[in-house]
């Protein structure tokens, strides 16, 4: 591993705990090395994309075959694909979805969530919108430009659930990546 990029990576935890020793030279050689040495030891590496915030979101629902059927035409549209199923669940990317049976679920429904999922154009919002009503969705706001900035345009469903639903396209935007790879 190269050892600029290293301190780059771990730095922030020895901030975090005030391990970082810095010298005129920059970060103590030895405290570094230890940290890295100890990483690579004792993780096994993955492999995750991952957006700013979120981790995952679990949502709970009555009608699992609904939610699939309005998930999966929705992620369709938005280039996302199908991650899983089992018994009981199904997911995409950081979205989990599944019954109230389900084991993390303790038996209850998760109640009206919203979720807003990132569209790379305006034409993948209205596609967005078309999709989600005619699999199920219920029209909660039609596809247009709206006055949180500049440039937002973006389209609102409710899902079988009552969930608020959005695609949302910010305008022209130069990206540094597709998504973030997170390597551990």
């Amino acid at each position: 591993m190269n050892f600029g990029k290293a301190v780059k990576l771990i730095y922030p935890f020895f901030r975090s705990r005030d391990l970082a020793h810095k010298s005129d030279r920059g970060f103590d050689a030895d405290i570094v090395q230890h940290a890295i040495d100890n990483l690579e030891n004792t993780m096994e590496i993955q492999e995750l994309h991952r957006g700013r915030l979120i981790d995952h979101i679990q949502l709970i629902v009555r009608d699992l075959e609904a939610s699939r059927s309005f998930y999966n035409a929705v992620f369709d549209v938005l280039k996302t694909p199908m991650g899983g199923t089992g018994d009981g669940f199904f997911w995409a990317d950081e979205l989990v979805v599944s019954t109230a049976d389900s084991e993390a679920a303790n038996g209850e429904l998760t109640g009206r969530n919203h979720l807003a999922f990132q569209a790379q154009d305006q034409a993948m919002v209205d596609a967005f919108y078309k999709a989600a009503l005619d699999h199920g969705g219920k029209d909660n706001g039609a596809p247009g430009l709206r006055q949180y900035h500049p440039g937002y345009y973006a389209a609102f469903v409710l899902d079988p659930d009552g969930n608020n639903i959005e695609a949302v396209y910010h305008g022209e935007a130069q990206r540094s990546a597709a998504s973030v790879k997170v390597t551990f």
